[in-house]
C-alpha cells in the first residue's frame, strides 16, 4: 500500500519495493524494467527443480542425485 503508483487515463506504473518497474496499459506491452514480458506461452511452474506445462499430467522434480515423477489428474 505504501507504494507510489503513477496513474495515465489508460495506463499505470510503479516501483515495486525490491526496485523493479512495473508498467502497464490498455495498449502495449506489460513491461519490468523496460524490458516486455510475456503473458502467455509460459510454464505452469518454473523453477530450479522442476519446470512444468499448464495442463499436464505429470511433472519431474529433480535435485543434484535423484529425480521423481508426479502423475495428477485422472491417473
Amino acid at each position: 500500500m505504501a507504494l507510489d503508483l503513477e496513474w495515465g487515463e489508460l495506463s499505470a506504473r510503479c516501483a515495486t519495493l525490491r526496485g523493479d518497474r512495473l508498467s502497464f496499459g490498455w495498449e502495449g506491452a506489460f513491461e519490468v524494467n523496460g524490458e516486455a514480458q510475456r503473458l502467455s506461452g509460459f510454464k505452469h511452474y518454473e523453477g530450479p527443480v522442476c519446470d512444468v506445462e499448464l495442463g499436464a499430467t505429470e511433472m519431474e522434480v529433480r535435485t543434484a542425485n535423484y529425480a521423481m515423477t508426479l502423475q495428477y489428474g485422472e491417473e
